[in-house]
């Protein structure tokens, strides 16, 4: 919890649905028992107050929590679609799994400019 209270907080980065679906997929592997169902409500809270609940991370958390507390967070709901809006608005901004490389390439690219822009001015 400690590494996603840290990009929560951060003015630099912004968590992202994977960000929620790497946390969730972490406690899952490393954690049983009590301690596993408190820390996954926890995770799947922040997630939903960041408006970063997507159909996978929501995939992730009924394919490895424990049935008692997926009942607990979404019920029988299966797509992000049935779920309160809020819970998903930055989800929705750019699809999930080209975020990240959308954002890096761009940024690539902006700066490769750049570079030939000045290796042209010193010629």
């Amino acid at each position: 919890m400690g590494v996603l209270s840290k990009i929560r907080d951060s003015k630099l980065i912004e968590p992202l649905p994977n960000t929620y679906e790497l946390a969730l997929w972490s406690c899952c592997v490393l954690t049983r028992g009590e301690e596993l169902k408190r820390l996954l409500k926890r995770i799947f809270e922040l997630c939903c107050e960041d408006g970063c609940l997507s159909d996978e991370v929501l995939r992730r958390l009924r394919t490895m929590a424990p049935t008692d507390v997926v009942q607990n967070l979404v019920g029988k709901e299966t797509k992000v679609n049935a779920l309160p809006s809020s819970w998903s608005l930055a989800a929705r901004r750019v699809a999930p799994d080209k975020r990240d490389s959308r954002q890096f390439v761009s940024r690539e690219r902006e700066l490769r400019g750049e570079r030939r822009f000045l290796d042209a001015r010193e010629k």
